[in-house]
């Protein structure tokens, strides 16, 4: 677990996944990240992508 030694705050964070398999060897997903505590470079993120498996 990180620890911020200079702002005494112990960040966090929280993703959660989700993804469809168009077909064998290929998927699309998205994903949600929340920063928790005082000390984060960003609040949330959103992000969406593909994933190939050769």
């Amino acid at each position: 677990m990180p620890y911020d030694w200079e702002g005494e705050a112990w960040p966090a964070s929280a993703e959660v996944q989700a993804g469809y398999k168009v077909k064998k060897g290929i998927a699309v997903y998205t994903d949600h990240m929340l920063e928790i505590g005082s000390d984060c470079t960003y609040d949330q993120r959103i992000g969406f992508g593909l994933r190939f498996n050769y």
